[in-house]
């Protein structure tokens, strides 16, 4: 399995905007991308939206690793 990136594009005045957010399926990308890119799309004309799978896998970690604590004297 492979994580899905979410691709967004759009323009501020002269400068090109590109946001990655990372997913675990296509179908949460799909999901995120109806809720956000309206959002953009009313303010911003040129504006892109699409989810690509991407070559990194999914990691077999199921929760974060827990910070260890430093022990002082």
């Amino acid at each position: 399995m492979f994580w899905t990136v979410l691709i967004l594009t759009y323009y501020v005045e002269e400068y090109t905007i590109h946001s990655d957010i990372y997913f675990r399926d296509m179908k949460s990308c799909w999901a995120a991308s109806d809720i956000i890119y309206p959002v953009i799309a009313k303010h911003h004309e040129f504006s892109m939206s699409r989810c690509r799978e991407t070559d990194l896998m999914l990691s077999e970690f199921k929760q974060r690793p827990k910070l260890r604590s430093s022990v002082s004297d």
